[in-house]
């Protein structure tokens, strides 16, 4: 039907008659360790579900907020072994929640410089010492990033300028597609919240006078 959208995600192909593009300033991914062949590994990860499968494994650890002291923490109460890998001296997050737990090892501030893989896995993490640039190679059997997310630019392959989506009549960058708030971009436009909530209703009615 030429008047529906298909939408190809991760779990599937959807058909939609409307789609309203709402993301704001750009999609999320997470931040990776920027190293050779990081993209290629299996047993590194960027988000973490359950801890049951890090017991007895030797795992790396880097990120220095909250949540990767918190990982640090479930996976030695697990029974793995950890190394809580930090960029600078002092941690972000609240230092006592991994105090007295002899299963963690703490290296910083120290950075990551190279993966040696077998495989689709990393065998082995090289970090880097901060000051001294002395390197330390350390044997793992996961790695676990935890250093936030930043934006991706999603144009959707429809005309944009910049990051932003070109927003033609009636808000739509195509057919039956339309762009409200920051992603879109046109004469006069304001980044503001009430814009937005103005660009949201012109949608709205005008999908409503089409019912």
């Amino acid at each position: 039907d030429i008047n529906n959208t298909d939408v190809i995600t991760p779990k599937g192909k959807y058909c939609f008659t409307h789609i309203i593009i709402t993301i704001g300033l750009g999609m999320y991914t997470h931040r990776t360790l920027g190293l050779e062949g990081e993209n290629d590994c299996e047993n590194i990860l960027y988000k973490l579900d359950n801890f049951d499968f890090l017991k007895d494994k030797q795992v790396a650890v880097f990120g220095g907020g909250d949540s990767a002291l918190d990982w640090s923490k479930e996976i030695a109460l697990k029974g793995g072994h950890v190394h809580l890998i930090h960029r600078r001296t002092e941690f972000r997050g609240n230092p006592d929640t991994i105090k007295g737990i002899n299963d963690i090892t703490i290296h910083i501030p120290y950075v990551p410089h190279q993966l040696i893989k077998e495989n689709n896995n990393a065998k082995k993490v090289i970090i880097r010492e901060v000051n001294n640039s002395s390197l330390l190679e350390l044997n793992i059997d996961y790695i676990l990033v935890n250093y936030g997310s930043v934006p991706v630019n999603t144009p959707f392959n429809y005309e944009h300028e910049g990051n932003f989506l070109k927003v033609k009549e009636n808000r739509q960058v195509a057919n039956n597609v339309f762009a409200i708030g920051d992603c879109g971009i046109y004469p006069n436009k304001l980044r503001r919240i009430e814009p937005g909530k103005k660009e949201a209703i012109e949608v709205f009615s005008y999908l409503c006078s089409l019912a």
